[in-house]
């Protein structure tokens, strides 16, 4: 039975690890020049067009799926031709645990366009967009990975430190305006400001989170809190006895912001030759403060468990008692507040620098990307290498591979059409070449034999679908002397 919850609560943690979203933006997208609203990725980008609309849903969605530390090689693989898992007494949990970063990220992002439009007015470009967003972030410390794994191997004391155990979770709608002015033969600039309508937060934080486990007792201490804002009323009982929901009883009380908040983005290109690009972008800065049906849980825990030996992987431990314990030590420990105030959330900023150098005429070039995401207290960055086709406005495709804190990822793929008034365009990030076939007929003969094929090394996919209208491909009303090459 131990060893069953052992194993159970590691299974989750992988899977929830390998399944969870990752890097909040599209980096194939960023030398997509035919691309109309890649100006998301750096606002000093103009489209190519005079003129682009994108319809709701339509006009661009994004989801992305993965983490940044663990792949299935890494939790499932071959060995002396037999497959087994980490855990098994021949596979490598040493290897498991050193393929941890820090604090693994598990990011999610979806964007959903509502409305999206924009327009050239000489050397400047205007652009406006309405996006919703669901934007959440789960941290877990590779310290409960250790206890997990290696358990107390020290007779005294064995310190684990939990405070970057954390979550967020908002949904929000963005409004975006946004310009970019072409300032001679070389500079283009660009910012966006933002108003940010927030929908619902739940977000946590330690102000420290500490077990200290030895051979008589096991000391857990840690102060935090969990916040909560929206449009529906929480109740939360005493000691975490019950949460319940009092909705709104009209619509107006749904579409009433639980928040309000602002953001930016600034960027700029820079044209050192004829061939060579520089550019730069700071986007996805803001906040968001929440007030409405603010509630707040917060817990202050010093509890000490007696009566455990020390343990090896947990097997020498009653989990059972143990758990029933914590979770009785928990509850105990929170208080709730039924009168708060309101508490102040902040996006995760990215800051984006990239070179290019084109040839023929820049129909062809390669690029490097480099990507660097904060979320609260860490800090994760992202390299990536990209060939881009370019044989004329109608028809873009690129192509990239990236290094995801310091690993290797898989190719990403992009590719922008032209028919008409209408830009389609189809991307993605971190697709797997190397797949393990799962056989779908396994256990169920009314199934073919067929095998669905999973990605192997790669922590996750990024997709994007764009459809806009378009209208206008030349800049006639550009002097000849400040118009980029295209």
């Amino acid at each position: 039975m131990k060893t069953m919850i052992t194993s159970a609560t590691i299974s989750l943690l992988c899977m929830v690890s390998i399944l969870s979203v990752k890097a909040q933006q599209l980096n194939t997208l960023y030398f997509m020049d035919n691309m109309p609203v890649r100006n998301a990725l750096n606002p000093a980008f103009q489209p190519m067009n005079s003129f682009y609309l994108g319809l709701p849903v339509l006009g661009y969605t994004y989801l992305g799926i993965g983490n940044n530390s663990l792949t299935l090689k890494d939790v499932v693989y071959k060995q002396n031709g037999e497959t087994i898992w980490f855990l098994n007494p021949a596979g490598d949990k040493d290897k498991f645990y050193k393929s941890l970063h820090s604090n693994t990220l598990l990011n999610t992002d979806l964007q959903l366009n509502l409305l999206s439009f924009g327009f050239r007015r000489g050397i400047s470009y205007f652009t406006f967009g309405i996006t919703e967003k669901v934007d959440g972030q789960l941290s877990l410390p590779k310290e409960m990975m250790k206890l997990l794994l290696y358990g107390t191997p020290n007779p005294e004391n064995n310190y684990f430190d939990f405070k970057n155990l954390n979550a967020n979770a908002s949904v929000y709608t963005e409004a975006a305006l946004g310009y970019s002015r072409i300032v001679n033969d070389r500079w283009t600039v660009g910012g966006k400001l933002k108003f940010l309508y927030g929908t619902a937060n739940v977000s946590t934080s330690n102000e420290y989170l500490d077990l200290n486990a030895g051979i008589e007792a096991w000391t857990l201490k840690g102060k935090g809190s969990i916040n909560i804002s929206s449009p529906a009323e929480v109740i939360v009982g005493d000691n975490l006895e019950s949460i319940d929901f009092n909705e709104p009883s009209s619509v107006n009380g749904w579409l009433k912001p639980s928040g309000m908040g602002a953001g930016i983005d600034i960027g700029f290109t820079y044209k050192t030759t004829e061939r060579l690009t520089l550019s730069a972008a700071l986007i996805d800065l803001g906040m968001i403060r929440w007030n409405g049906n603010v509630k707040r849980v917060g817990y202050s825990v010093d509890y000490t468990f007696e009566g455990i030996a020390q343990i090896n992987n947990l097997d020498s431990v009653n989990m059972e008692a143990f758990t029933d314990s914590l979770e009785t030590a928990f509850k105990n420990s929170y208080t709730t507040e039924q009168a708060t105030h309101s508490f102040t959330t902040y996006t995760s900023p990215k800051l984006n620098i990239a070179a290019e150098y084109g040839f023929r005429n820049n129909k062809i070039s390669v690029g490097m990307l480099s990507r660097t995401m904060k979320v609260k207290r860490n800090i994760y960055e992202e390299l990536t290498a990209s060939v881009n086709l370019k044989p004329g406005s109608a028809f873009n495709m690129s192509f990239s591979y990236s290094l995801t804190n310091g690993k290797m990822s898989n190719a990403g793929m992009a590719m922008g059409l032209r028919t008409g008034f209408i830009h389609w365009c189809l991307s993605g990030d971190y697709f797997s070449f190397n797949n393990a076939p799962l056989p779908l007929d396994e256990g169920d003969a009314s199934v073919s034999s067929r095998k669905l094929p999973v990605p192997y090394k790669s922590k996750g996919v990024n997709l994007a679908l764009s459809v806009n209208l378009v209208f206008g491909n030349k800049r006639r009303d550009i002097p000849k002397d400040l118009m980029p090459d295209y």
